[in-house]
C-alpha cells in the first residue's frame, strides 16, 4: 500500500471533514488511490460525494468503478440514473456491483433495468440482480424472476446457484404483497 493509498483510508475513518481530501483524491494518477478513497467515500456516505463518484464510474479503472457503485449505493438516491447506466458497463464487476447498489437504493426506476440484467451473460451478475429485485420488491420482476428461478443453470464464482437467488426474490416479493 502506498502512503497516499493508506492515507485514503485514514481519512475515511476520520468522517465528514475528510469528503474533500477524498473527492480530491478521486483524481489521483495511482488507481489503487482512486479506489481506497471511493471505498472511503462510501464508508463516510455524505451526500457532496455523489458527483465525484458518479464521475469516477467512468474511471479507466474497473476497479475504481466498481468501488464507486459501491459507494454510491451506500450514499443513496441520487445516483440511481448512473448506476442504471452502470448495468451496461464492460466490466462484470462493475456491473455487480452496480446492481447490488440499485438493490441498496430501492428506487422503483431500477426495475426494468435490473429485469434485463437478469440475461447478462455473468452468472454473477443476474445473481446480483435477481437480489437486488427482491430487495426492491416490485411485483414486475416476477415473471422474469420465475423463468431464471426454472430455467437459469448457473453458478456464481462462489457457486451460489442464480435460480436459488431469484427463488429468493420472488419469496420477498410475495411476501411485501401480503
Amino acid at each position: 500500500m502506498s502512503v497516499r493509498e493508506n492515507a485514503a483510508d485514514a481519512l475515511g475513518k476520520i468522517g465528514a471533514p475528510a469528503v474533500e481530501p477524498l473527492i480530491a483524491a478521486l483524481r489521483d494518477p495511482d488507481a489503487d488511490v482512486r479506489e481506497s478513497a471511493a471505498e472511503a467515500l462510501g464508508q463516510i456516505g455524505d451526500a457532496r460525494a455523489v458527483e465525484p463518484l458518479i464521475a469516477a464510474l467512468r474511471d479507466p479503472d474497473a476497479d475504481v468503478r466498481w468501488r464507486a457503485a459501491d459507494a454510491l449505493g451506500k450514499i443513496g438516491a441520487p445516483a440511481v440514473e448512473p448506476l442504471i447506466a452502470a448495468l451496461r458497463d464492460a466490466d462484470a464487476d462493475v456491473r455487480r456491483h452496480a446492481a447490488d447498489a440499485l438493490g441498496q437504493i430501492k428506487d422503483a426506476r431500477a426495475v426494468e433495468p435490473l429485469i434485463a440484467a437478469l440475461r447478462d451473460a455473468d452468472a454473477d451478475v443476474r445473481r446480483h440482480a435477481a437480489d437486488a429485485l427482491g430487495k426492491i420488491g416490485d411485483a414486475r420482476a416476477l415473471p422474469e424472476l420465475k423463468r431464471v428461478a426454472r430455467e437459469d443453470t448457473g453458478k456464481t464464482f462462489w457457486g451460489e446457484s442464480v435460480a436459488d437467488a431469484a427463488r429468493e426474490a420472488i419469496a420477498r416479493i410475495r411476501q411485501r404483497k401480503t
